[in-house]
């Protein structure tokens, strides 16, 4: 099933008259001097060529990036280091009244009043204009030009870009931290790539294939791979989960539900589009494989789960921050992927920042965010000699996923190493992308974790998934199936499935998980949660024992993972006697056993066992430890004849068990012990 729905507008134009008759800040904004304000204009290529004036009635949408309220940075990296479970989770509404700019309306209601449509996205941290470009142009005092150019890895383009400084009245500049929406430029790319040579091609009957062989994995041989299986048959597929995909090219939907109807999968998702274009021009198409499989692999690994496709209307910078603020302020995304960036080296530090406030609501709304690391290793800039990041992997606010070449063998895993970057004249096929930022610091759960990192700035990616072409994927798409895909385009969606299923078995969202993977890869649990990528290289830096920048802390166990999520804390404890009488003088033992969510017993956990009789005898002082199927056994005897209760408590800290009782009948002259209490005796474990 699927719903394609145009984003309503939620404010509509005041008309002057009514304004002059109301008493707001409108009018005093718009009486005090005008100053310049910020775009995310990039430099004009050396290419470009002037074609002239953009039609007046050229239809455009500009978004204004307000400026928060003070301590949104703070709150949002407090919520990231507080635990999952105690982590609050706020309503667009809430985190617009804490965090949210407060001018927003006021802002609104001028620009309705020039007759602009005006839209407040909730959470106020943005504002989006729709209309002709000569309003536009007459409200920000700047001229609209169409333009030609050749541009690096776009090819020749036509756009309009704005010429001439943007300025707005002093009071309303004061609250614009950027204005987006000047220019359709494309310059952002999807992360996908494709192998070449024997065993590459298209067919309509030939695939899907059995998959479990390289350039051609279904899902299946994922599901084998990375442990999902078993989650699967625990219950969880995603029920309930809704993930959102942030993509930047139109594409048809029945390509994924083919997908989907092909490959087995143990249940079908839901999918729904949603257009984020304000101003009805025409969808960018190009990038269309990389919306089909973001759709395609994200529903794939939560089958149960909600498939929320965000199209934005072109490949631009503005497009990707209007599509984002949407997904994050509609707040019905639990999961948000994301596939397309661009060098961080190019990307204005203004854009970033804006990027990162939205990100951020996402943080405090408890949304978690999947972004692909890139596909060229090291160098995302291939004008750059040096190593450069891929924005927005770079993002402290959001977790990088990047690429392995995993082999399988009858869906056995035979190795997995990194996706190296090869850069051979006939044989380049990338390589996963990962580095340091330039502009982000390294936040504190790198730094606590011991990041090797001399220049202390944000290192990625976080986690990693098979991405390696000639490992790759088929896929389905211009209805056909294709094979030999890859790129950190399969890791981010992929990685967002998984996501769904650990939010479901949890019972809440995980949020921002990047403390959670950091402060796990410390503990013994993270042999049992990931895949450790030891070998392999991405240009600039190699992976090896632990994190990398290549592979971050490898590629996830999922079954493993979601249990360590949910364990160690204990929820569910239970107690036992061997018998439920026994002569006085005489012992029998009474065991206290400790499961998770899943029914399986968590060792180590402290347990004392009390009772409510002065002269009864327990074993090691009352105090002992649960062994590995869970059990902690102890000893019991009363000189007294009197029935006795016995009180199970588990010590850890968690503290969510409630403790547990069970009754002893000590007796006078019995003729032997009485059948177990509480139910058949378990083996004897020592305390």
């Amino acid at each position: 099933m699927k719903s394609r729905q145009a984003k309503r507008v939620l404010s509509t134009a005041v008309s002057v008259a009514t304004l002059c008759m109301m008493s707001s800040p409108v009018t005093a904004m718009a009486a005090t001097n005008n100053v310049s304000i910020a775009t995310a204009l990039s430099a004009l290529p050396s290419t470009a060529v002037l074609l002239g004036a953009t039609s007046p009635t050229q239809k455009m949408v500009v978004s204004l990036v307000l400026k928060p309220q003070a301590g949104l940075t703070s709150a949002a990296n407090q919520m990231m280091n507080t635990p999952i479970e105690n982590r609050p989770k706020l309503t667009p509404t809430e985190f617009a009244s804490m965090y949210g700019n407060p001018q927003a309306s006021s802002i609104a209601d001028y620009f309705s009043s020039a007759g602009l449509q005006a839209q407040v996205q909730p959470g106020n941290l943005m504002v989006n204009l729709t209309g002709t470009a000569s309003q536009i142009e007459k409200v920000f005092g700047i001229q609209f030009d169409n333009v030609s150019a050749t541009l690096p890895e776009f090819g020749l383009q036509k756009f309009y870009r704005a010429t001439g400084t943007p300025t707005l009245p002093a009071s309303i500049a004061s609250q614009v931290q950027l204005v987006v929406g000047l220019s359709n430029q494309p310059t952002l790319k999807p992360m996908l790539t494709r192998a070449t040579g024997k065993g590459v091609g298209d067919s309509a009957t030939q695939y899907p294939d059995e998959g479990g062989t390289p350039l051609d994995y279904l899902p299946a041989d994922i599901h084998a791979a990375y442990d999902v299986n078993s989650v699967y048959q625990d219950g969880y597929l995603g029920q309930g989960e809704t993930i959102g995909i942030m993509t930047l090219a139109n594409f048809n939907p029945a390509n994924t539900e083919t997908f989907w109807q092909d490959t087995d999968l143990p249940a079908t998702p839901t999918l729904h589009l949603f257009d984020v274009d304000w101003a009805g021009n025409n969808p960018n198409t190009s990038g269309q494989t990389e919306s089909t499989l973001d759709s395609s692999e994200s529903g794939a690994m939560a089958p149960g789960a909600t498939i929320d496709e965000y199209i934005g209307y072109t490949a631009g910078y503005a497009s990707m921050l209007q599509t984002f603020q949407e997904i994050v302020s509609n707040d019905t995304a639990d999961v948000i992927s994301s596939s397309w960036g661009a060098p961080e080296d190019e990307v204005p530090t203004d854009y970033m920042n804006a990027l990162n406030d939205v990100f951020k609501q996402a943080v405090m709304q408890g949304q978690t965010i999947l972004q692909a690391s890139g596909d060229t290793g090291a160098y995302s800039d291939p004008n750059s000699s040096a190593p450069v990041a891929l924005f927005p992997a770079t993002s402290p606010y959001v977790t990088a996923a990047g690429g392995t070449t995993l082999v399988l063998a009858d869906d056995s895993r035979v190795s997995e190493t990194a996706w190296s970057y090869l850069p051979v004249a006939g044989s380049d096929t990338g390589g996963s992308g990962g580095g340091y930022s330039s502009f982000f610091k390294e936040p504190s759960w790198q730094l606590n974790a011991g990041i090797p990192d001399a220049p202390r700035m944000r290192g990625v990616p976080d986690v990693a998934l098979n991405a390696n072409p000639e490992t790759g994927y088929q896929i389905y798409d211009d209805g056909e199936w294709e094979n030999g895909y890859g790129g950190t385009s399969f890791a981010a969606p992929q990685w967002a499935g998984f996501t769904a299923l650990m939010d479901q078995a949890l019972g809440k969202r995980l949020g921002n998980m990047n403390e959670m993977v950091y402060s796990l890869a410390l503990t013994p649990a993270y042999a049992n949660s990931f895949y450790d990528i030891t070998e392999g290289t991405n240009g600039a830096y190699s992976a090896g024992t632990g994190w990398s920048a290549v592979t971050g802390w490898g590629t996830p166990d999922v079954s493993g993972l979601i249990a360590a999520i949910q364990g160690p804390t204990p929820i569910y404890e239970s107690i036992s006697s061997a018998a439920s009488s026994v002569d006085t003088g005489q012992s029998t033992t009474v065991t206290v056993t400790v499961t998770d969510a899943r029914g399986q017993g968590v060792a180590g956990q402290p347990i004392s066992l009390t009772s409510d009789s002065t002269t009864a005898d327990i074993s090691n002082g009352g105090y002992g430890t649960t062994n590995a199927e869970g059990q902690a056994t102890f000893t019991v005897s009363d000189s007294s004849a009197q029935a006795v209760e016995f009180t199970g408590t588990d010590e850890n800290s968690y503290g969510n068990v409630d403790p547990q009782n069970v009754t002893v009948d000590f007796v006078q002259n019995s003729s032997g012990p009485a059948p177990a209490a509480g139910g058949p005796a378990p083996a004897p474990a020592t305390p």
